[in-house]
């Protein structure tokens, strides 16, 4: 691992910015040339973080300029930026999803693996402790046989949306921008009991589309072939919180704040809560010591040099970026139901 990995930035954007500022923050690297969007916002952005604005895609990817490329820029523009660095054989942490469609998505893991270089799909929330903890929880069947995954992710901030996720053109909707993050909860716990994170079923209960076409506000039920069922939501209608539960057999596990702990991009404390069948229940906090983005930053420099192509699971590897992709593209191509 480089002592001081020199990121190259993909899409200086909002969510690039919070990525740079856990950078700084936490001293797990330098922005070292920065690509995309207006020449004013990549200026603006190198002011602010350091690095060289550069003004072609190829100038970025040149050899000793960076060690791993961070890409943040609008969905429908992953591949392209993903798919160079590939071939240059630069690590590349790329924001969620990975792609628009399944099928692109396994191709780029196709790319990484055979050139032997490191892929990461960025949900940054798997890097928190409390997944861990979750994890040691549902191997030690804490709550008995669990049966029902139910997770949210939902702003109202219909009104104040950027054009990335109003145009049908860009990648927009809720399911794909905010939809993974309960659909990878669910994923997570049917391999935590053995699953093989194959859909037998989905049904998509309510929706809400913009006059562009695009989902704004999405309810899924999906049955996996291990028989776990979730229930998913993702909304910008609706203030529906960031949390995850869990029911079993013998009570539930709760994470109040299982996406973005303290309900906030920087925030590091998480808890854990186990709700018994006589309604009785006890928590525990899970802190961390940076927020999401920090540790995924540093699991990732952590991993340059290694010859590691993914993360380890329960982190998000290739093989969950693969089924991820996949029920993202059943859940956006089933209606709603009447």
């Amino acid at each position: 691992m480089p002592q001081n990995p020199r990121w190259g930035i993909v899409g200086p954007g909002e969510i690039a910015h919070v990525f740079a500022r856990a950078l700084a923050k936490y001293e797990l690297g330098t922005v070292a040339a920065v690509y995309g969007g207006r020449s004013e916002r990549r200026k603006s952005f190198c002011r602010e973080f350091g690095g060289q604005p550069v003004d072609a895609l190829d100038g970025l990817l040149q050899p000793g300029v960076v060690d791993v490329v961070y890409v943040a820029s609008p969905h429908t523009a992953h591949a392209e930026a993903v798919e160079a660095a590939l071939e240059r054989g630069i690590a590349v942490l790329c924001e969620k999803p990975m792609t628009v469609d399944a099928a692109e998505t396994c191709r780029l893991i196709d790319v990484a693996q055979a050139r032997s270089t490191l892929l990461v799909e960025g949900w940054m929330y798997r890097f928190h402790p409390q997944l861990e903890a979750l994890a040691t929880m549902l191997k030690d069947r804490v709550v008995g046989e669990v049966h029902q995954v139910v997770a949210s992710f939902g702003v109202a901030c219909v009104h104040h949306l950027p054009e990335r996720i109003l145009s049908p053109d860009l990648g927009g909707g809720s399911i794909l921008d905010i939809g993974g993050y309960p659909a990878s909860a669910a994923l997570f716990v049917d391999r935590m009991l053995g699953g093989e994170s194959s859909v037998a079923h989905l049904h998509v209960s309510s929706q809400i589309r913009s006059d562009r076409d695009v989902e704004l506000d999405s309810e899924a039920v999906v049955r996996f072939g291990s028989g776990l069922q979730a229930k998913l939501q993702c909304s910008f209608h609706r203030d529906l919180g960031f949390g995850l539960r869990i029911d079993g057999s013998e009570g539930s596990l709760m994470l109040p704040s299982a996406f973005l702990p303290e309900g906030r991009r920087d925030g590091r404390q998480g808890a854990i809560e186990l709700i018994r069948p006589d309604g009785s229940s006890s928590g525990e906090a899970v802190s961390a010591d940076m927020c999401c983005f920090g540790l995924q930053a540093q699991s990732v420099a952590g991993a340059l040099g290694s010859g590691r192509v993914a993360m380890e699971f329960p982190k998000v590897d290739h093989q969950e970026s693969r089924a991820l992709a996949r029920l993202l593209d059943v859940w956006k191509s089933t209606p709603a139901s009447a």
